[in-house]
């Protein structure tokens, strides 16, 4: 898709203490550098633009810290 989530729309929020400014603000630059690296080529595609920048976000080290913020979070309720 061309819309890229972005801070609470894209589950940036941590889960225990609801801020989400600190990870956005990390992954600002991230999902930055890599619209600019796209828009920089001869011809640039939006889609391979924003699917760049959501990888940017979520790389795998992300995704783990992410799922194991999470975690046992179940349990709690």
């Amino acid at each position: 898709q061309r819309i890229l989530g972005f801070g609470g729309a894209a589950a940036m929020v941590h889960p225990s203490t609801g801020y989400h400014l600190c990870r956005a603000l990390m992954g600002a630059s991230d999902a930055a550098t890599a619209i600019q690296e796209e828009l920089a080529k001869e011809k640039p595609n939006i889609d391979r633009g924003v699917a760049s920048a959501y990888h940017a976000l979520w790389s795998p080290e992300n995704q783990k810290q992410r799922n194991f913020a999470v975690f046992g979070g179940d349990f709690l309720k």
